[in-house]
């Protein structure tokens, strides 16, 4: 059939606090007219909706399974015949509508499934009038669904204490209730474990709901999670095919009705998407109103567009905005942000200013925010042009002159542009330019992608004449050295100084006092700190599918790994063996003697996915180790290396090992093997 309903308008709204979202809704029902359905997630939300909403005079109702029969009913009837306009509800509100008439329905919380979202959005309007359907999207919602489906699938050590309370309590029987009450376990969670044992035969319901062993003198039943798994892979990918809605970058009607097998060619005239673009605002070169292009607005705007590209989308917008801001928060501290070379560039202009200037850009299409749990910013195509074209970007809040605004700003306004900057030689900042375009290129990378516009100002700034010298500059780092270093060195030394006496460059002594500590310290050698300072940059771009970062930095932190911190060396094994390196192994091989719990871990997985058969040895005595964690990594290892030797040593884990993890992971181990057997067999056949 057709799923398209051309009569219905979809939008979403994006809020970040709740109070943002109450007063969304207000608005969008004060606006409102004809009958609408606001839809929670959960009967507490649906009973705070309802108070806020009766508190300021609206007509409303409160329908979810928790209330009596008589009270729901009743509640509906009073919809149906319009003396109540709205109805607060869960998703029990819903089979059987056949109200024609309703104008509005508001997801007060996401959904977790397209199918979901568009069932309930589509009681709206069934006259074939216009009517709206409407997703108030938060960040903390998506929270609430995966602890859903966290709740709906519970670990295998949770199914089988549930097992072992029936079975203790036989031949008496157990409720839910009961049960979740003895387990300290959700009852969400109870059902689901006990209809996957239902399922499979272990447990029998009795006439008034009840629960029993099938089998009272098993102790441990031979379950089979992998359906149960799948299903909750379903559901994930159920849960982030919603997220992917709320992105604003395609219409959200071609969204919908792709998810269900339909074709529909955009714009579809009737939904926020497709009506921004419309109007122009999403086309990137347009701007607020307010907004004007000077050469201020335009170096702050290439600071934002290049701290994100730089940055490789996997941060959010609290975090692009600290990184601007030199904030000392200890998470920037940790991720070496503050290494960054965009890191406080904007302090001076504040939080609020630095916040609203991202919002402009997003809303221009020049950054993107994802739909996903924690959301990120990116840099889209749309940005990648701004930053390319030498045309000033405007933003909101800048003068076209001198004259308006506050002194601080009339200062800012009349600061030099790139081009103009006191000390920059403007001949070799055109060289420099145009040898990024070239190598640009050639590598089919952005010019950004070589070196941002900030950098080759410094080098025209500073005319660095050794690899040492340039080392000191933010934003280039060991691997830019190694590609890049020669040649700079090179133009540098081969563009005389410009007579321009603006343009002078400053003094060795001027450079060396200009450095801060943070750059001065970025080319002293340290124990402590072996890796060049954008190396977890280029291991987080790496991960985005960007180029390799330094294998030797690599590896100099496995080396060094008694001196530093835990999080740093599993970054690095984590990335060594996606690489492939073999080098890595050696070093890897002694972290497994590590009295570091966590290090011999995730050694222990590189060490499998390197294909290391040198350390099956140590492998094998690791299964006995007295730390479950330290033996599940060991026989995840051996499994993926297909050990043959340790299949016995498998199924005496699988009968006697007290950890249910590591019994899982020895039974996945031998059943990898089995297969491996059978097609070996298979060949010789």
């Amino acid at each position: 059939g057709d799923f398209n309903r051309p009569n219905l308008r979809f939008e979403v709204i994006k809020t970040q606090r709740a109070e943002e979202k109450e007063s969304s809704l207000t608005d969008l029902l004060s606006e409102a007219n004809g009958s609408a359905i606001v839809y929670t997630s959960t009967r507490n939300e649906a009973r705070g909706v309802f108070e806020w909403l009766a508190r300021r005079g609206f007509s409303v109702g409160l329908y979810h399974a928790g209330l009596e029969t008589a009270q729901r009913t009743q509640t509906q009837r009073d919809f149906h015949l319009d003396r109540l306009r709205i109805m607060v509800a869960t998703v029990a509100f819903g089979m059987g509508i056949d109200k024609p008439d309703i104008r509005r329905v508001i997801h007060y919380n996401i959904p977790g499934s397209l199918e979901s979202y568009y069932q309930e959005a589509g009681r709206a309007g069934r006259d074939g009038q216009p009517a709206t359907c409407t997703l108030l999207y938060s960040q903390s919602d998506v929270r609430i669904q995966r602890f859903f489906i966290e709740q709906a699938y519970p670990e295998p050590e949770q199914v089988f204490r549930l097992y072992a309370l029936l079975r203790e309590a036989h031949p008496t029987t157990r409720s839910v209730d009961d049960l979740a009450t003895a387990s300290q376990m959700r009852g969400i969670g109870v059902n689901a474990a006990l209809q996957m044992l239902y399922e499979q035969g272990w447990v029998a319901v009795t006439p008034d709901g009840k629960y029993r062993v099938t089998q009272p003198t098993l102790e441990r039943p031979a379950v089979d999670f992998h359906p149960f798994l799948q299903r909750k892979a379903r559901d994930d990918a159920r849960l982030k095919t919603m997220l992917t809605y709320t992105d604003g970058a395609r219409c959200r009607r071609v969204h919908l009705l792709r998810y269900f097998g339909q074709t529909f060619a955009p714009p579809c005239q009737n939904c926020d998407v497709c009506a921004s673009h419309e109007v122009g605002v999403a086309i990137g070169v347009q701007s607020p109103e307010t907004a004007r292009a000077t050469a201020e607005s335009d170096r702050v705007a290439r600071l934002m567009l290049q701290a994100v590209a730089d940055l490789g989308g996997r941060l959010g917008q609290r975090a692009i905005r600290d990184v601007l801001l030199g904030s000392h928060r200890k998470q920037i501290v940790e991720w070496k942000l503050d290494r960054a070379e965009a890191y406080g560039q904007l302090r001076s202009y504040g939080r609020p200013r630095i916040t609203g200037w991202i919002e402009e850009l997003v809303s221009r299409r020049l950054l993107h925010v994802t739909a996903e749990e924690y959301p990120k910013l990116r840099i889209t195509d749309a940005g990648r042009q701004a930053l390319e074209n030498d045309s000033r970007i405007a933003l909101s809040g800048f003068a076209e002159s001198a004259v308006s605004g506050s002194a601080g700003q009339q200062d800012a306004e009349r600061s030099p542009t790139a081009h103009e900057a006191p000390g920059v030689d403007p001949t070799l900042h055109e060289r420099l330019r145009r040898w990024r375009a070239q190598k640009a290129r050639e590598l089919s990378l952005p010019a950004y992608g070589v070196l941002h516009n900030a950098v080759l100002e410094e080098i025209a700034r500073r005319r660095p004449s050794t690899l040492g010298e340039l080392a000191g500059f933010r934003g280039v780092g060991a691997r830019k050295i190694e590609q890049f270093g020669k040649e700079i060195i090179e133009l540098v030394q081969g563009s005389p100084l410009s007579p321009n006496p603006n343009a002078a460059a400053a003094s060795p002594e001027v450079r060396s006092s200009a450095m801060s500590p943070a750059l001065g310290s970025a080319i002293e050698p340290s124990a402590a700190a072996p890796s060049p300072p954008d190396l977890p940059l280029q291991i987080e771009l790496f991960r985005q599918g960007g180029p390799e970062p330094d294998h030797a930095a690599l590896l100099s932190l496995l080396q060094n790994a008694g001196a530093l911190r835990t999080t740093e060396i599993v970054s690095a094994m984590h990335t060594l063996a996606a690489l492939g390196i073999p080098q890595a192994i050696p070093p890897l091989l002694k972290i497994l003697d590590s009295p570091n719990g966590n290090l011999v871990i995730y050694a222990a997985e590189a060490l499998g996915e390197l294909g290391s058969r040198e350390a099956i040895p140590k492998l094998m005595g690791l299964v006995e180790d007295l730390r479950p964690g330290v033996r599940r990594a060991a026989v995840r290892a051996l499994g993926r290396l297909r050990a043959q030797e340790a299949m016995e040593r498998f199924k005496r884990v699988v009968a006697e090992d007290e950890s249910d993890a590591v019994r899982l992971a020895a039974q996945a181990a031998l059943m990898r093997m089995a297969g491996t057997s059978q097609a070996a067999g298979a060949t010789h056949v």
